[in-house]
């Protein structure tokens, strides 16, 4: 879903085998989080089952809605937007960039997050718990595991685009580094 606002040079899977493969995408990442519009391109002999299973996980979808996005796109709209949305994130990894020099993270252009690996000895879900402590809702890694692995990451994913500005910004990534230099990597015991 985030495939749009990498411009991207390679081949995606659905040009190089459109014949075997599905490609789903939205313009709730790339162009507008209110706008819950997408599609699928597959293989015509899927098109029904598609169709049907879209209808039974979600009732159908907004005519309105649609409309919307339809013109959007088919209006150069969204591009004009999700150009807007690339210069924006990127101007708020720059944030990151200057703040975090010195950790190890990764990112990538126009990417509106970043994964922080952590220094030892924090583990993913007390740093979540110590920074929300600090006012800073983060994600730890267990929110995109699809099933426990052998080898933890510990690591965070920090979202760039819920704070209103880059101000704000800046003053959350600082409470993020405060967490980090407190020492405090495990259960606090004191009342």
């Amino acid at each position: 879903v985030y495939t749009p606002l990498m411009d991207d040079d390679l081949p995606s899977m659905n040009e190089v085998a459109p014949e075997l493969s599905f490609k789903v995408t939205g313009l709730s990442k790339s162009v507008s989080a209110g706008l819950r519009a997408g599609w699928i391109s597959c293989p015509p002999r899927y098109a029904r089952r598609v169709i049907n299973a879209h209808k039974m996980m979600t009732g159908g979808s907004s005519y309105l809605l649609n409309e919307i996005a339809s013109r959007m796109v088919l209006g150069g709209d969204a591009e004009k937007v999700r150009q807007k949305v690339q210069q924006e994130n990127e101007e708020r990894l720059q944030v990151v960039h200057r703040l975090f020099s010195e950790l190890d993270y990764g990112t990538r252009k126009f990417c509106p997050f970043v994964w922080l690996n952590l220094p030892e000895p924090w583990l993913s879900s007390n740093f979540k718990n110590a920074a929300a402590s600090q006012g800073v809702v983060i994600s730890d890694e267990d929110n995109f595991k699809a099933t426990r692995m052998d080898q933890p990451v510990h690591g965070i994913r920090i979202g760039l685009s819920s704070p209103a500005n880059k101000a704000d910004l800046e003053k959350a990534l600082n409470r993020v580094l405060s967490v980090l230099d407190s020492g405090f990597a495990g259960y606090d015991m004191q009342e």
